[in-house]
């Protein structure tokens, strides 16, 4: 996943004249001691960090190490920061700031404020988290519902750093060409589902906001001059948040945008046959679609407005249209039993997607579901790296153990492959997909795919 908020904060700093650098060690499975030595050679004299929830602990110590290595001013900033900003900055006095929620302006006025300003202004930059002694955080109010189209294009030259610019290492998947750049049209999200940490962390619940048609039409043009982008993925919250915005945006691609083909995280809540008709007209080829759960009362606990119907509805028009679609699917809600997760299963394996993703339902700190599940005891983990989506539930229920729902992740996805190839008219599809991937993305990308088929074939976990 590209990291936006640190590559517009980055963007922002460098329009307003300051040195930006970033090093995202992660998608360069960078060793620690790399990291270290490139951080320290850095010499800077403020270093912003983005911890996840499950990486927080180490973080920290590699933020300890930084500290006594170079006395830079150490910031904290995402969702888990955001959450416990007062608790970092009363336990790790190495953590000298903590930007909550969208953190780009908040991240230049601290800057302005602390180099040019002798920190005389800190009480009144929003979004800002910080001591007025060395032991009393104060927290200043959170920006909210900024202008994105304020912003400039996000700094992808720095990333994933300035010695290794290849965006590629943020490859997603689910694209059908290389290499694939990912954007943003939108910020946020109309509705407001109990599990979502950015829309209630990172926005607070805020408006829905999009980038002008225009600008999101020069950024697409932009990354194709310069990155050579062979198509490109708006990893937007929910691309297909607003109708008007939609249709809009597909005419100014048709218009003036490039000619190359694009895909979208979208939703099956406002989606309909018109919004897909211009988006396959402006060269839409892939969609993801957030579902979460095929029970209808899984589906209202967890206040996710979808109608079956009309998801099983796009599906078919997708089909129709060539648009590639793409399901995520998880398990342990609350009020989840085993009937709920058979009758999901049941219900995924019915639809005629082209791919899906299977993980476990997290509660994130911050969120609706967090507070329930800790609320009513149903939360056990006890250390920050068991918030792991992928294969670690933490949430118990009434009904079933938790390694259930271990061997529920991890035998879903066979399954469903197992069931899926056994259809002529699915199977067909997925080699036309295939050969595209061959000639679009060469040899390395198609036996990429190839190893990810077969090691869920052959794979014997929980078997």
């Amino acid at each position: 996943m590209f990291p936006f908020f640190m590559a517009y904060a980055a963007a922002l700093l460098e329009k307003h004249g300051h040195e930006a650098e970033a090093i995202d060690g992660v998608p360069l499975n960078m060793q620690e001691s790399d990291f270290l030595e490139q951080v320290v050679a850095a010499s800077s004299e403020m270093i912003l960090f983005e911890p996840a929830t499950t990486s927080f602990d180490y973080i920290l110590s590699i933020a300890s190490n930084i500290k006594k290595k170079t006395n830079a001013l150490i910031v904290f900033a995402g969702p888990h920061a955001s959450i416990f900003a007062s608790d970092i900055l009363q336990q790790y006095q190495y953590i000298d700031y903590v930007l909550m929620g969208e953190y780009e302006f908040t991240l230049l006025e601290l800057i302005q404020d602390v180099f040019e300003n002798k920190k005389a202004n800190l009480p009144a930059i929003k979004g800002l988290a910080y001591r007025s002694d060395k032991t009393t955080p104060i927290i200043n109010a959170k920006r909210l519902d900024a202008d994105i189209n304020e912003l400039p294009f996000p700094a992808r030259h720095l990333f994933p750093s300035k010695k290794c610019n290849d965006l590629k290492y943020y490859h997603d998947g689910f694209c059908q060409n290389s290499p694939a750049i990912q954007m943003h049209s939108s910020r946020g999200c109309p509705f407001k589902c109990s599990f979502c940490l950015l829309t209630q962390v990172m926005y607070t619940n805020g408006n829905y906001r999009t980038f002008t048609s225009q600008r999101v039409v020069e950024e697409m043009n932009l990354v194709v001059d310069r990155f050579s982008a062979k198509e490109i993925y708006f990893d937007d919250d929910t691309f297909t948040g607003n109708k008007k915005n939609v249709l809009e945006l597909c005419r100014e691609i048709k218009a003036c945008g490039p000619n190359i083909p694009w895909s979208a995280m979208g939703d099956a809540i406002v989606t309909d046959s018109e919004m897909l008709m211009a988006m396959k007209d402006a060269g839409c080829i892939g969609l993801k679609l957030g579902l979460e759960s095929g029970h209808p009362d899984i589906l209202r606990r967890i206040n996710k407005p979808i109608k079956l119907a009309r998801l099983e509805e796009l599906i078919t028009i997708c089909k129709r249209l060539k648009i590639k679609t793409h399901i995520t699917v998880s398990f342990g809600h609350e009020g989840e039993t085993r009937e709920t997760v058979n009758h999901t299963l049941r219900y995924v394996n019915s639809l005629d997607s082209d791919s899906i993703q299977f993980s476990l339902a997290t509660p994130y700190p911050g969120t609706f579901f967090y507070e329930n599940v800790k609320r009513s005891g149903m939360l056990i983990a006890n250390s920050w790296t068991e918030y792991d989506p992928t294969h670690n539930p933490i949430v118990k229920h009434d009904d079933f153990p938790l390694e259930y729902l271990r061997i529920i992740e991890a035998r879903s996805h066979k399954y469903w492959l197992y069931r899926k190839i056994l259809k002529p008219e699915w199977f067909f599809r997925q080699c036309v997909y295939l050969i595209r991937l061959l000639r679009k993305q060469g040899v390395n990308g198609f036996l990429k795919r190839m190893r990810r088929f077969f090691g869920i074939i052959f794979s014997n976990r929980f078997r």
